[in-house]
């Protein structure tokens, strides 16, 4: 306060700094503070202007400021590095797919049967079909006629071995038609050492068997 003598008692409350008690108002007070405040006397008003910020204060400020975009671009760093070794991971792991993918075709390659068909006929009341290997080892599976006659050939204990340049024959009974009329398509079944398995495609017609196509799967 000033040199004046008069006297005012200043009290804080819930609601704020207010004058307790009052003599005589005239002298001007001045209070230090960090925040927008008023001060009440009884049936006025007093707004109290804060000093401007001192250096220091906008010196801190700008250091949080320039604290917090170290901050940013930190994490935005440690983001693209993740970013980056995902992507490598990424090509890493498709790289390992395609050599996967490489040996798994050379290694069937070396192990694939390679069926096909020196012909077909009929004999003693049954009509046949050769299947012919003149790859490596491969084991029948089974078959089943896609279209025409529905023949029944030979069911047996499988798989059996079709042994390289071996063969197989499968028969079955005739049916109430003449041979050379008789037509069908007919799927065979088979898988090599490594398990890789596949399906061939023949047509019988009137005696002649004819290669359709190879699938694998």
């Amino acid at each position: 306060m000033t040199e004046n003598t008069d006297t005012m008692v200043i009290k804080s409350t819930s609601k704020g700094l207010v004058v307790d008690t009052i003599i005589s108002s005239k002298d001007s007070f001045h209070i230090t503070a960090n925040y927008h405040t008023t001060v009440s006397i009884p049936d006025n008003t007093i707004n109290v202007i804060l000093p401007e910020k001192s250096n220091l204060e906008i010196f801190s400020t700008w250091a949080i400021i320039i604290g917090g975009l170290a901050g940013l671009a930190g994490a935005f760093v440690a983001f693209w590095q993740l970013f980056r070794k995902d992507k490598i991971k990424e090509r890493q792991i498709e790289e390992l797919i395609k050599q996967t993918r490489i040996n798994q075709a050379r290694l069937r390659m070396l192990v694939k049967p390679r069926i096909w068909s020196n012909g077909g006929g009929w004999v003693n009341e049954r009509i046949g079909i050769d299947i012919n290997n003149r790859g490596e080892l491969g084991f029948y599976d089974g078959y089943e006629i896609l279209e025409g006659d529905k023949l029944e050939f030979s069911v047996w204990r499988r798989p059996i071995d079709i042994e390289k340049d071996g063969q197989i024959k499968l028969t079955a009974p005739f049916i109430q038609k003449a041979p050379k009329d008789v037509f069908f398509r007919i799927k065979i079944f088979y898988h090599d050492q490594e398990n890789f398995n596949y399906e061939t495609i023949f047509d019988w017609k009137g005696g002649v068997v004819t290669f359709v196509e190879t699938i694998e799967k």
